[in-house]
């Protein structure tokens, strides 16, 4: 009877034994690191979510500033956005977004949820904005959004290959690419838009002439301080017209407007909607005159005749 006490005892002290060492194989540890426990699903679904949202937020020309650094600075923040992306996807992204649905902890990231449907008119928009651009800085803003895009939908499809919309989107964003052509081209095309424009100005005919008209509105633009050289001076008024105030009825003086051509000191040209106005003193009108308002836009020089 003693013995067989004995023999129970020894099979219970072994199978504890056995149950201890089970227990710590199934203990789930880092490679490499005995003493730290790997991350749980819902924890790391957590931080998952966290990085996606950083690398799905919605993309956005103002990523790409020109203003401060140029191309070397949207290059920068492009190759950025391209190595989060790489990082993710290199340390198991695609595994962890497997293992966070299995464990019903994945969710889209709200910028991905916002760019995935619609994704064709946005880049058609794109394009469009692309396509009209005369300043390079613009046109390279949205020549690096398209690339951007690019990686988005990739990284996208990589990590989700089910979800077959990302792959058409990364399909639309890769010939928005193609289309804007290389740096080179983005810029010799944002430079060709600009010169067509330029070209397109005209200088509106006289309707009269007056030298003295002329002169009072010469000195009246020089007087604004602006450095430039008057080419051209047409008045587009055949007379005065009389301001009144549109309370009192008082007359306060008189305007007058015509186009006036200039060249400023970096040799650009533009031409000027210039009015001028002379206030009037009781008994007729002063004989200076002042800008009463302007606008102005660039033209070409060669459109000055």
């Amino acid at each position: 009877m003693k013995n067989l006490l004995s023999l129970v005892l020894l099979i219970a002290i072994i199978c504890q034994s056995g149950l201890a060492q089970n227990t710590k194989m199934r203990s789930s540890k880092i490679p490499g690191l005995p003493n730290v426990e790997k991350p749980s699903a819902t924890k790391d679904a957590a931080d998952l979510n966290k990085e996606l949202s950083k690398i799905f937020k919605a993309p956005s020309t103002n990523e790409f500033s020109f203003e401060n650094g140029g191309i070397e600075n949207a290059e920068n923040t492009y190759q950025q956005y391209v190595k989060w992306c790489a990082d993710l996807i290199a340390n198991g992204g695609r595994a962890r977004v497997v293992s966070a649905t299995i464990a019903n902890r994945y969710r889209y990231a709200d910028g991905l949820s916002e760019e995935m449907s619609g994704f064709d008119v946005r880049a058609k928009e794109i394009k469009k904005e692309f396509d009209k651009s005369i300043e390079e800085k613009w046109s390279l803003s949205n020549f690096y959004l398209a690339k951007k895009y690019v990686v988005y939908w990739e990284t996208a499809m990589t990590l989700m290959p089910d979800d077959k919309v990302f792959a058409e989107n990364h399909d639309i964003a890769t010939k928005l690419v193609s289309e804007m052509g290389t740096l080179e081209q983005v810029k010799a095309k944002a430079n060709a838009n600009n010169n067509d424009r330029l070209l397109s100005v005209k200088i509106p005919a006289a309707i009269r002439k007056d030298a003295n008209t002329e002169n009072i509105f010469k000195k009246a633009f020089k007087e604004e301080g602006w450095n430039e050289t008057i080419s051209i001076v047409n008045l587009r008024d055949n007379d005065w017209k009389i301001v009144k105030n549109t309370i009192t009825g008082v007359i306060l003086g008189r305007t007058q407007t015509a186009t006036i051509a200039t060249k400023n000191q970096k040799g650009d040209c533009i031409l000027y909607t210039f009015t001028i106005m002379q206030d009037y003193t009781g008994s007729g009108y002063q004989t200076n005159a002042h800008r009463s308002s302007h606008n102005a836009v660039p033209m070409a020089c060669e459109n000055i005749k």
